[in-house]
């Protein structure tokens, strides 16, 4: 056997053979809150869900998925304060909008407060405009019964503008009795930013129901600020990566201060088409 080839066996021996566990210490990262409440003034209530994260590293435990109950939830609108009880049919911190009125143009502040976590605080102005242009373009369905929605709505070029296109539907079982359907979606979240057509006609299709039973469909047209575009798009990709370890992990957008998740806020237009 040549030397060289000897040197190489002995090489790959010692490497081996030196080959042993580590023990590492990893930081202890405390969890923080986790906030999200999403209001408008075409809601009927004001909704905030209280959570407290999970760190990547560390031991699992069903608390830190478990929504907080015994959280201190104020909103602040016009040096008037708001307490928020907590509702168990819906696991969030609820007061309706006959207590609470998200005023369009109007500023809102959220303060959380929960024992051993500092104050997470947010503070947003809502949309003063709603974009009532959407039109129904055409209607299509195929053999596996999907039927498809193409829509479009017109850009208000005085100011900058999110979206979202979505919807929902009702069906009709045998007894000719509605009852809700799901969603109505696409396999993205479809949200949009007017960058590249501010002022113009917007034109997209993608939305579709594939309920054979399908008896009214609404679609609908959120007018969304930045807070409300940056945490879906965000969480969007997040999820559209899946678990390719060749992906580059998503900072998800958070107005969180001393905490994560969203408050945000959308205006809604809906669009029955029969």
């Amino acid at each position: 056997m040549k030397p060289i080839y000897l040197s190489i066996i002995a090489l790959f021996i010692i490497f081996v053979s030196c080959e042993k566990d580590v023990d590492i210490e990893l930081p202890a990262v405390k969890p923080q809150l986790v906030v999200f409440g999403v209001v408008s003034p075409e809601d009927t209530a004001t909704r905030i869900q209280v959570r407290k994260s999970k760190p990547y590293f560390g031991h699992n435990s069903e608390d830190y998925f478990n929504v907080i109950e015994d959280a201190l939830v104020k909103i602040t609108h016009n040096k008037r304060e708001y307490i928020l009880p907590f509702d168990e049919a819906s696991s969030t911190y609820r007061v309706d909008s006959s207590v609470l009125r998200i005023v369009p143009g109007a500023k809102y502040s959220l303060e959380v407060e929960v024992d051993n976590f500092p104050i997470a605080t947010s503070t947003i102005t809502i949309q003063k405009n709603v974009n009532r242009t959407l039109d129904l373009v055409s209607i299509s369905e195929n053999d596996q019964d999907i039927t498809e929605f193409k829509v479009k709505w017109h850009d208000n070029e005085q100011e900058k503008n999110y979206y979202r296109l979505t919807g929902y539907y009702e069906l009709v079982e045998n007894t000719n009795e509605y009852y809700s359907g799901g969603i109505l979606d696409n396999d993205e979240m479809y949200l949009f930013d007017d960058v590249n057509w501010n002022g113009e006609w917007k034109e997209s299709n993608g939305l579709r129901t594939n309920e054979s039973a399908t008896k009214t469909v609404y679609l609908k047209l959120l007018t969304v600020d930045y807070h409300y575009y940056q945490y879906h798009k965000t969480v969007w990709l997040q999820y559209d990566q899946g678990v390719s370890p060749f992906s580059e992990p998503t900072l998800i957008y958070s107005n969180i201060e001393n905490g994560l998740g969203v408050f945000c806020s959308y205006r809604d237009y809906t669009l029955p088409k029969n």
